[in-house]
């Protein structure tokens, strides 16, 4: 199973989801939730941009190493959950910066 292209798969839809419907009020079902991200409706937005993009950006990244030959499997698929963990800790420190 390809870990990295599942992510980015599941990050795109999350990002047309929201973008289509959801954008505005936040929800505790759907998108980037954690305390800062919820607190208004302007961080919310925003989380959601911001984490859309870094998640997007770094997944397509491991993947394109991967495919490259450049990364092995192991490597690969660690570096995959790395990139969306970073993701999150990057818009969590922007919305602490932030407030």
């Amino acid at each position: 199973m390809d870990i990295g292209l599942m992510l980015l798969v599941l990050t795109v839809i999350n990002c047309f989801v929201y973008f289509l419907f959801y954008r505005g009020t936040p929800m505790r079902l759907f998108g980037y939730r954690s305390k800062q991200a919820i607190a208004n409706p302007e961080n919310w937005n925003f989380a959601q941009v911001l984490f859309c993009l870094l998640a997007f950006l770094l997944l397509s990244a491991v993947i394109t190493l991967q495919r490259t030959g450049i990364i092995n499997q192991n490597v690969y698929t660690l570096l995959s959950f790395a990139a969306y963990i970073f993701s999150a800790i990057i818009v969590e420190i922007v919305l602490y910066v932030r407030k």
